[in-house]
């Protein structure tokens, strides 16, 4: 089953924004962190506290292009970001439509908050799947659970954004740098207790229906 990670981040400086770690995260330990847990691909959010994010991410797809790709950050308040834009996708590994297609962040959960309070905009969140280009990054999921693993209180969550929205627009992931447990827990805590996924379903959520939604050419094996 090819697995892909729809949110990690990469830094070499700045100060990161708690619980992420505090040392920076490069490219070649995200490798053998992946390789590790099973990983084969994993999406590229350069954070805002490195100012050179954007650059770090593309350093890492050229070296690694089977392994990374990249949704570029740039603040979308600012009048220079709009010349930007037409040539966004011509930066090596950035992805995306043409058409506009959106992807809700991590649930849409409240930053920092645990449970019931985590979830507090679900119902938002499921009200937007009527909306074909609205996708949802089911990512960070360990971060937002007040049990400990496997989060079995996060299947209600992940079953009610499934049943919304269904696999080809909900994207697994972990936003590793902030995780209370290992990527590879990251991995198994989904795979091995939603019992309520099929098998072609849950190969969607793990990684195939991220790469069709942005485009980013499935692995010929």
């Amino acid at each position: 089953m090819l697995i892909v990670d729809a949110q990690i981040h990469l830094w070499s400086k700045g100060t990161t924004l708690p619980p992420h770690r505090a040392e920076p995260y490069l490219m070649e330990q995200a490798l053998r962190d992946m390789d590790a847990a099973g990983v084969d691909r994993a999406l590229i959010h350069p954070p805002s506290w490195d100012a050179d994010s954007n650059e770090l991410a593309v350093a890492a797809v050229n070296a690694h292009p089977e392994r990374f790709a990249i949704l570029g950050r740039f603040p979308p308040e600012r009048i220079e970001s709009r010349l930007l834009v037409p040539e966004w996708k011509s930066r090596p590994g950035m992805l995306g439509h043409p058409r506009l297609k959106l992807i809700v962040d991590h649930m849409a959960a409240a930053r920092r908050a645990k449970g019931d309070a985590a979830f507090v905009h679900l119902p938002e969140l499921l009200a937007l799947a009527r909306h074909p280009n609205i996708a949802v990054k089911a990512t960070g999921g360990p971060g937002y659970a007040d049990d400990t693993l496997p989060f079995k209180s996060l299947q209600p969550r992940y079953r009610a954004i499934y049943d919304a929205f269904g696999p080809q627009r909900m994207f697994w992931g972990t936003d590793i740098t902030r995780m209370p447990c290992s990527w590879k827990e990251c991995v198994t805590h989904f795979t091995e207790h939603s019992p309520w996924l099929s098998q072609p379903d849950m190969e969607l959520i793990m990684g195939r229906a991220l790469c069709e939604w942005i485009d980013w050419k499935l692995p010929t094996r």
